[in-house]
């Protein structure tokens, strides 16, 4: 009978610290590049939020009216 030279313990352990050592790679990467971002101001996510929600709100309602004026359409030809 043939036996194997490494047992499947050992190679799941090495499979574990290989991905544990890339993550922890991975992790100092990103904790470096987010040291160069610059993060918006209180005032300014505000005003940017505000921004989206008005935009989202407009876009809404311009799909909902032509929703209303084509549904309408529709049935007084149906």
């Amino acid at each position: 009978m043939i036996q194997a030279t490494h047992s499947p313990d050992g190679f799941f352990k090495w499979i574990i610290s290989l991905f544990m050592s890339r993550l922890g790679k991975y992790l100092n990467a990103t904790a470096g590049e987010m040291k160069h971002v610059k993060w918006p101001t209180t005032r300014q996510a505000i005003i940017y939020s505000a921004l989206v929600i008005g935009v989202s709100t407009l876009t809404a309602l311009f799909v909902a009216g032509f929703d209303y004026v084509f549904t309408n359409l529709l049935n007084s030809i149906i």
